[in-house]
């Protein structure tokens, strides 16, 4: 077991590292969206906005695949019918059909020793399947051009900087720090994806218990 999670860590994280490489592009350009706010320049705020939607929209893809390459151990689990589809929300569909708990969970760290137990609250209102699947079929809709008659007419979409600032929001917060599910219901991955010892992804083999 320890050798198969040594394995996993190493995955997951790299696919953490891509996230958070993602979220930084969207940061930038919600800052730029910002500064250029009071400007004259809404088509280049609107190819913002867009630039932000498709990270988003990739960002969701990595993590669903990242939950299914986790869940690949699991008992009747058949990850060949799913390893070539790509579709974030079916994905996660599918894997929370043969493993309802199989979601990453938001936790607020309380106190955690290198070793030892690590003590935490769960936080699921920051970031769940729910707000997973709105944000990436959101971002499915927003990234359409529109009709051939808006298109001659001009028609820009309408932007809406405050509802990516609040999908930022909750993958930042929501996945900061993390537990994710694996195969058994008390055996999880403890996630802490901006590591005060080196700025990146640490992950860690737990076994949970429930306070007394």
């Amino acid at each position: 077991m320890e050798e198969q999670f040594e394995k996993l860590a190493v995955s997951y994280a790299q696919t953490m590292e891509e996230i958070k490489f993602r979220l930084d592009v969207v940061r930038s350009e919600l800052i730029a969206l910002r500064e250029r706010q009071d400007k004259n320049d809404y088509r280049k705020n609107v190819v913002s906005a867009e630039l932000c939607y498709l990270q988003f929209r990739r960002i969701s893809e990595v993590l669903a695949l990242a939950i299914l390459e986790a869940h690949r151990g699991q008992s009747g689990f058949l990850l060949k019918e799913l390893e070539r589809d790509y579709r974030a929300d079916y994905l996660i569909k599918k894997v929370l059909e043969s493993y309802p708990k199989g979601f990453p969970i938001p936790v607020r760290q309380v106190d955690a020793a290198p070793t030892g137990p690590i003590n935490f609250n769960e936080s699921p209102e920051l970031f769940n399947q729910r707000i997973f699947m709105q944000v990436y079929q959101a971002c499915g809709d927003r990234l359409h051009v529109g009709s051939l008659s808006a298109l001659r007419r001009g028609k820009v979409k309408r932007l809406d900087s405050t509802e990516l600032r609040r999908w930022y929001e909750n993958y930042v917060t929501g996945l900061g720090c993390h537990l994710l599910p694996l195969n058994d219901a008390n055996q999880m991955m403890y996630v802490v994806m901006q590591s005060a010892e080196d700025g990146k992804v640490h992950c860690r083999y737990c076994q949970v218990v429930a306070a007394q």
